[in-house]
């Protein structure tokens, strides 16, 4: 098979700028949802994945799995689940963004599931109809697109950058046709669109003068064309990034064009460019937000792009200047938003990458820089969280293990600290903290309980509690119990508690308002752009924010549906007692404590002073 020559480990300037941007991505910037370009000859199946919820298609069964604070899962009122869900039949094709879901049905409707982006209305629990005669739908958080059974194509959605391609820049709730017929697929980026004919030829519109630059003619003086334009010829499939676009031709030549400040477009230091050959000898491509897969006719699957979130699948957190030859056996590959899908030979399905909000149908909520095997061929969960150690049962924070006083640690990790409070986390046996692993929902429990109740005594049985997936015996069944017992917890509705799923921000601000028993009626907006009135957690984060327990990204947002990870949950905790340290007292505290408990901790992290009130280092 062969590539462009440039050497994939290059391209110094721009993997420095990748790598800078790496914090700003991690926290939680929405990505657009990409689905992959063609579906596998051997399985059929399809994976459409947003920063909330994923969708897969086998056969004509439709399942469902992430959070669905926005009604994306079509008839279903269930907040969240890792584990894939069968929701809807006789489906055969759909696309998801952000807030909603789209479907297309086997005779041809059009169902929109969440909320519409024109107008930010919601849909009704069994879809707002849009079409009657659809045959492939694609999806972007601010607009969409789909085909009719006679080739024409529509688009509706927010227009700020023309990309509706209707000729304007006014928005539309109502699908609107922008070409006649001949249609056979679109894909859609952040602010463009592309569809590509029966006859190959491929048309572009939206901010594609930027995409594009030999189309700079065609835009106006914003730099965006309002109608389709045609880009090029001879092309089998097409598959659209953020701000990237692969397009595969007839003779299994691979074509990139537009941004490559990640790497994405696999030209080494080229930031932005035409279209430009990169392999040839390709079968399929798959276009994420920033990265991209591709598989060769013999089989050998290539990755490039960003990966920082893990969702190039090496084991590091890297990106790929160039296509860099893989080492994974997958039939098909569907890169999506900030993660990656792919379907071994015998139909198993894997993931890896980002897994905020459940999104890999990972239960235990962490990311995946390698992939794991969550689906097998009949499409049965079969993912397993792994143990960090031999011992199933070890973790941190898990008081069956006896949580060792931090005397108790590694030597080289602790040099005989002075306990002067009750600790409240613990770390691992190899000396470690993992300050970025998710914290569960018994965790973080476990945490405030042993922060915050005086009244909890850990030797003595509080009994049993009524949640429905507590098993007798296990570690945190004491914890929960007396939680249940004080009226601090509630579980679902279907009666279960879910102790082992990652606990979100949104989940412990309202179990932490709960254990500080806060007025959180009476307490003033946060002002969060993504904490709306109506969200049911909002009363207690505008509470914990008042007492100066919790704070924002920095950007004006919280994130309520991001997991909480063990470093953010020691300072939420940490907070809660109190302890709510000043610049000059963090100095100095790192100053007097000049050896970390955790050989993963630096004492130059901003948690540092926090962790050390965790582990009882200080009041």
């Amino acid at each position: 098979m062969k590539q462009n020559s440039h050497h994939p480990t290059g391209g110094k300037l721009r993997g420095l700028f990748c790598l800078s941007l790496a914090v700003v991505l991690a926290a939680g910037i929405a990505l657009n949802s990409t689905a992959a370009g063609s579906k596998p000859s051997q399985y059929d199946i399809s994976v459409w994945s947003s920063p909330t919820h994923t969708a897969a298609l086998s056969g004509d069964k439709l399942y469902f799995w992430g959070t669905n604070e926005r009604g994306q899962f079509p008839g279903s009122e269930v907040i969240y689940s890792p584990e894939p869900l069968l929701l809807q039949r006789g489906i055969k094709d759909a696309a998801v963004s952000t807030n909603r879901t789209l479907t297309v049905s086997s005779d041809g409707q059009l169902r929109s599931y969440g909320i519409e982006p024109a107008t930010g209305s919601s849909s009704p629990k069994e879809g707002a109809l849009l079409a009657k005669n659809a045959v492939q739908v694609e999806a972007n958080d601010s607009f969409a697109a789909y085909i009719d059974k006679n080739g024409a194509l529509y688009t509706w959605g927010e227009n700020e950058f023309s990309q509706l391609g209707n000729g304007s820049a006014k928005s539309s709730a109502e699908p609107v046709r922008i070409l006649e017929s001949g249609v056979k697929k679109v894909s859609l980026g952040n602010t463009f669109g592309l569809a590509l004919l029966e006859d190959g030829s491929v048309y572009g519109w939206g901010s594609v003068s930027y995409l594009l630059p030999d189309y700079s003619e065609a835009s106006d003086a914003e730099g965006t064309v309002k109608s389709p334009v045609k880009i090029t010829e001879d092309v089998q499939d097409i598959s659209a990034g953020e701000s990237h676009a692969c397009l595969l031709k007839k003779d299994g030549s691979l074509w990139t064009c537009g941004s490559n400040i990640y790497g994405q477009t696999g030209i080494e230091d080229d930031l932005s460019g035409s279209l430009t050959q990169i392999m040839t000898g390709v079968r399929s491509v798959s276009a994420g937000s920033n990265h991209n897969f591709a598989v060769s006719n013999d089989g050998a699957v290539y990755a490039w792009g960003y990966g920082l979130s893990g969702q190039l699948g090496s084991g590091v957190a890297t990106c790929y200047n160039t296509p860099t030859e893989t080492t994974f056996n997958y039939v098909q590959v569907f890169a999506c938003s900030d993660n990656t899908f792919g379907v071994a030979p015998d139909g198993s399905l894997y993931s890896f990458g980002n897994n905020t909000n459940y999104r890999l149908g990972k239960s235990n909520g962490s990311d995946s820089l390698l992939p794991v095997r969550i689906l097998d061929q009949k499409m049965n969960w079969v993912y397993t969280d792994s143990p960090e150690t031999d011992d199933p049962t070890h973790g941190a924070d898990h008081p069956d293990h006896s949580d060792p006083e931090p005397s108790q640690l590694p030597e080289d990790s602790v040099k005989e600290p002075e306990i002067v409070s009750v600790p409240f986390v613990s770390g691992y046996e190899d000396g470690t903290f993992k300050p970025d692993k998710n914290v569960t929902r018994a965790e973080f429990l476990r945490m405030l309980v042993s922060a915050l109740c005086e009244d909890f005594d850990p030797e003595h049985n509080y009994g049993t509690c009524s949640f429905s997936d507590i098993p007798l015996g296990k570690w945190y069944e004491n914890y929960i119990a007396f939680a249940e017992q004080k009226g601090l917890v509630a579980g679902y509705e279907d009666g279960t508690f879910h102790p082992e799923a990652s606990i979100t921000r949104a989940e412990a601000s309202s179990l932490t308002a709960a254990v500080l028993k806060l007025d959180t009626a009476a307490a003033p907006s946060a002002g969060f752009t993504d904490v709306g009135t109506k969200n049911w957690a909002a009363p207690a984060i505008n509470a914990l924010v008042e007492k100066g327990i919790l704070h924002g990204d920095g950007n004006g947002k919280f994130r309520p549906g991001s997991p909480i990870t063990r470093s953010e949950a020691v300072i939420v905790v940490a907070s809660s007692t109190g302890f709510q340290p000043d610049t000059e007292t963090v100095e100095q505290l790192a100053k007097s404590f000049p050896e970390s408990p955790f050989k993963d901790v630096p004492t130059t992290k901003g948690y540092y002073a926090y962790l050390l009130r965790a582990v009882g280092y200080v009041k």
